[in-house]
């Protein structure tokens, strides 16, 4: 059986509710990513804040604090390490040079 076919005014009625409901759930898809979205700014302000607090930990010890890549170059240091040393970053440590440098 065929339905019954509506008229223009039913027609009407069932297109704006289905667009109401359409409204309602972009309005719920709205919130969740407003949630997101928040959720994700504060968890950058969070890990923002831990590496100031590290990088100033680092910056203010009174030694050498340094990171060392898996080719023996020094990467990553704080202040002091090219006031103790007089050193560059990128540059292999003392030892390792010394190792490195053929026999005379």
């Amino acid at each position: 059986m065929d339905p019954v076919p509506k008229s223009p005014a039913e027609e009407r009625e069932v297109h704006l509710a289905e667009i109401e409901g359409l409204r309602a759930r972009v309005a719920a898809l709205e919130g969740l990513l407003a949630d997101e979205i928040s959720a994700k700014a504060s968890l950058f302000r969070t890990v923002s804040q831990h590496q100031r607090r590290y990088l100033d930990l680092v910056e203010s010890a009174p030694w050498i604090v340094a990171r060392v890549d898996p080719g023996g170059r020094y990467v990553d240091a704080n202040s002091h390490f090219a006031e103790k040393l007089g050193r560059a970053l990128g540059v292999r440590p003392v030892h390792e040079e010394q190792e490195r440098a053929p026999a005379p």
